[in-house]
């Protein structure tokens, strides 16, 4: 068991490690949503097509008439092409795209964040108090083997399939135990331990994380379709 830790601690801290498929396609993701929330906002909030041909006309056309008789470029001690014409209508206003993508990414996160007290309530979660002492304890053990970072313990009684769920941000990771998980571990200890190292490893390696980013993401840029 120590050989093998230490060898994935080896691991984790090898600098020259490639990152996994699952962090390249989130960071696919993240680069993908916010080039389309930067169009988006762009097209939507910023100015019209037509109206930037429209001033780029005028705009060429005061510049042809101020330089029409020098090489096209300013004298160095004239006035400047933005104080003669103003700024050409072809640079784009980046603060309009930009504002956009950073309230979408402040939306994400807030929801990020507090997603697990709001999926705690909704869904009407049962978190293991004094009553479940002995079940806390067994699964607090199965925590420190693990070496995962503390845990909400919850259960969900009327759920009769056998399976757990974890989810969480980080400073309060959740795990839920379904109702036929629970049932199942006096009669098989080592599937009802199976099941939840399972869901601990999710915790430990941070995929939920990445999970419940990429599924708030997704229904924050397309909220009609998803």
């Amino acid at each position: 068991m120590t050989s093998t830790a230490d060898a994935t601690a080896g691991r984790l801290r090898d600098p020259f490690a490639v990152p996994s498929g699952t962090s390249m396609r989130f960071a696919l993701l993240v680069v993908t949503t916010s080039t389309v929330i930067m169009h988006f906002v762009g097209s939507r909030f910023g100015p019209v097509p037509d109206d930037v041909e429209q001033r780029y006309a005028r705009y060429a056309a005061c510049w042809e008439e101020q330089h029409r008789d020098s090489t096209g470029l300013p004298s160095p001690g004239g006035p400047s092409a933005v104080e003669l014409c103003g700024t050409d209508p072809r640079q784009v206003d980046l603060w309009v795209p930009l504002t956009g993508l950073l309230v979408f990414w402040l939306v994400v996160l807030a929801v990020y964040w507090l997603l697990p007290a709001w999926r705690v309530r909704r869904r009407r979660y049962a978190l293991l108090g004094e009553e479940s002492a002995a079940l806390t304890r067994a699964l607090e053990a199965l925590r420190e083997r693990t070496g995962c970072e503390p845990v909400h313990w919850y259960a969900q009684p009327l759920d009769v399939r056998v399976s757990a769920l974890a989810f969480g941000r980080s400073g309060r990771r959740c795990v839920v135990l379904g109702g036929g998980l629970l049932a199942l571990r006096n009669r098989r200890p080592e599937t009802f331990e199976a099941v939840v190292l399972h869901e601990l490893a999710h915790v430990r390696n941070r995929d939920i994380d990445l999970s419940f980013l990429t599924i708030i993401s997704a229904r924050a840029a397309c909220p009609s379709s998803c």
